[in-house]
């Protein structure tokens, strides 16, 4: 009723006029036109039980060639329940002001994302109030299609928001047809048919992987809620303690004939993934959702839901009762959360805002715990993984009462994973000769690890660690630091790595790439070392099944030079006993040769002088 109703009676009359010229060599309304509508070609959904209606909006007449029968025109006339509609598509379309004429034109070059949205806005327009009846309908049965019979010509939306008796199967479609449709030939073809699209959404996990950039860049996404970067991968690997940034990609689906929509993902985090959340369970910290282009805003108070669509609330996020956590950071076996988008919001919102085919994205953070599983270990799931699925609304007649404990009917998607690795390294200090008799474990060596390529200040990149006691081998173990356990940047490591009686150091919770191990203090009565040990974590590359990561090393001196092979597995490291000089040239060594020299004369004669006045005194 707004601007289209100021040119409706201008287009009628119109219409009514070419109805009526010479040109027109068949005019018909049609009485006996159908649509015929075919189940998709897999066989996986079955029409029975299926209510199809077919909706005209806009009559239709014809005109054919006289000699070839052809469709050579149409004739669109409007239909006066439709005209608040009409409307509402001009304003979508952009058009300020427009006709019978500029409507047509737009739909006909409508994307099929348009027409989703124009089909949505139509659909909420038919339920009402008050509600418009269909011009034709049909029940499918256990035949492959179903026909809409009886149909004059016009322009068709077809709806197939049926239920099927007892599971209340759905088939969710719409589509605008034009009947009569044309033959093979070009002539008209009053029996039409087309197959319906079976709609549901589907969700897919992401976890940021850094690697790509280097291994000192940051863990996580330059921008948040970024869309299409090829760090967005089905795994990566962190050290233990570092964020971890994951992101679950969705779409809009079609919502035809639904008041409520219901859309709410369950995630479910192995042990070694802490959810970042405040002590209220409510993760305002760490979740952003996004809908099209708008940021949804977190509700505290899931009772609000129950207002309705005039309620503030657009998501709420709810951990499981059994999660224990406290405080910024906290431990658990298995954390499961759901992300729960107000069941009002989508249906009340624009088409061009949240309609079907927009981005859905959820973003969080978690960070990898004390509990991760290192490498890949026997029976364990590949790491530390993080599933997904999405549960979703699947019939328009039952969405239940807008509260979480009666949504209606509801489908799961299937499960989508990803993982996260970290790795270790182990380190043995001897002395003697590797493999013979003569080797034996040396305690008291100290060192630190520190990430390469380094920066300026090389202290920074010392990788803190906590002592985590023995094993049963007798192994010395640190774990990295978690944040909050770390002393000052700059500063050696917040508990120095020190071998034990066995000789061995195991280094657990390490991000694959290259180190550098550095004997900061010999054990008493051993040479320190004037080199260093070059280590490379080497995780797969490309895939996340690849169960498999190595350890290899190389000996360096103080100019980067390599003095030794490459080797894999452990870091083997000799230290020597006794004294040896400065390798300074030799006329230092000289030097020290000479003043050593004359210091032992000098005692010789003191000693005897003493002797000789001994005497003398006697």
């Amino acid at each position: 009723m707004k601007r289209f109703k100021r040119v409706f009676a201008i287009v009628m009359t119109l219409a009514m006029l070419m109805s009526l010229g010479i040109g027109l060599t068949t005019s018909a309304a049609g009485e006996d036109a159908s649509i015929t509508i075919k189940a998709p070609g897999s066989g996986s959904l079955s029409l029975e039980g299926q209510v199809f209606n077919a909706y005209k909006i806009f009559d239709l007449e014809i005109s054919t060639d006289s000699v070839t029968g052809e469709i050579d025109g149409y004739i669109y006339k409007p239909i006066t329940v439709y005209e608040d509609w009409y409307d509402d598509v001009l304003d979508y379309a952009g058009i300020i002001s427009g006709s019978t004429e500029d409507l047509l034109s737009w739909m006909g070059e409508a994307t099929p994302v348009e027409l989703d949205d124009i089909g949505i806005l139509l659909a909420a327009f038919i339920k009402g109030p008050p509600p418009i009846d269909s011009d034709g309908t049909a029940t499918g049965t256990t035949g492959p299609s179903v026909t809409i019979s009886g149909l004059d010509y016009g322009y068709y939306f077809i709806t197939g928001n049926g239920k099927a008796e007892g599971d209340k199967e759905i088939t969710s479609l719409h589509t605008f047809v034009t009947v009569p449709g044309t033959d093979s030939l070009g002539a008209p073809e009053d029996n039409i048919a087309i197959k319906i699209k079976a709609d549901a959404p589907s969700i897919e996990k992401q976890v940021w992987n850094h690697g790509t950039k280097g291994p000192n860049e940051l863990h996580g996404p330059a921008e948040p809620l970024s869309l299409g970067s090829e760090q967005w991968t089905d795994w990566t690997d962190v050290n233990i303690g570092d964020p971890v940034y994951f992101h679950h990609v969705s779409k809009v689906p079609l919502m035809l004939g639904y008041d409520k929509y219901w859309f709410i993902v369950h995630d479910s985090m192995s042990a070694g993934l802490t959810l970042i959340h405040d002590s209220d369970n409510i993760l305002t910290s760490s979740f952003v959702v996004m809908v099209g282009t708008t940021i949804l805003d977190i509700v505290e108070d899931e009772d609000r839901f129950t207002a309705g669509p005039g309620g503030a609330a657009e998501y709420y996020v709810v951990v499981d009762s059994d999660y224990a956590g406290t405080g910024a950071y906290s431990d658990t076996e298995t954390t499961n959360f759901m992300v729960v988008i107000n069941p009002y919001w989508f249906v009340t919102q624009s088409p061009a805002e949240a309609g079907a085919g927009k981005d859905i994205i959820i973003e969080y953070m978690a960070y990898l715990n004390e509990n991760a599983v290192i490498g890949y270990e026997p029976s364990s799931d590949w790491g530390n993984p993080n599933k997904v699925y999405l549960e979703y609304s699947s019939n328009p007649y039952d969405t239940g009462d807008g509260s979480y404990d009666d949504k209606g009917d509801t489908k799961d998607t299937p499960e989508d994973e990803v993982w996260v690795y970290t790795f270790d390294i182990d380190l043995y200090k001897y002395t003697g000769t590797f493999g013979e008799t003569s080797e034996k474990p040396l305690p008291g060596a100290k060192f630190e690890l520190r990430r390469l390529p380094e920066p300026v200040a090389p202290k920074t990149s010392v990788v803190q660690f906590v002592s985590v006691g023995e094993d049963t081998s007798g192994t010395a173990v640190y774990r990295v630091a978690y944040p909050w356990e770390k002393i000052d940047p700059g500063k050696t490591s917040s508990e120095i790595l020190t071998t034990p009686v066995s000789g061995k150091i195991r280094l657990i919770g390490l991000d694959a790439g290259m180190y550098k191990l550095i004997e900061t203090e010999a054990p008493a009565g051993y040479n320190p070392l004037d080199s260093y040990v070059q280590v490379l974590i080497i995780h797969g590359e490309d895939e996340h099944d690849v169960q498999e990561y190595s350890v290899a090393w190389i000996n360096k001196d103080v100019d980067d030079n390599t003095i030794g092979s490459v080797a894999s597995g452990s870091v083997n490291i000799q230290n020597n006993t006794g004294t040896i000089f400065p390798d300074t040239g030799g006329i230092g060594r000289t030097i020290f040769i000479v003043v050593g020299l004359t210091i032992m004369a000098g005692a010789v004669v003191a000693l005897s002088v003493r002797r000789k006045v001994s005497r003398a005194v006697r």
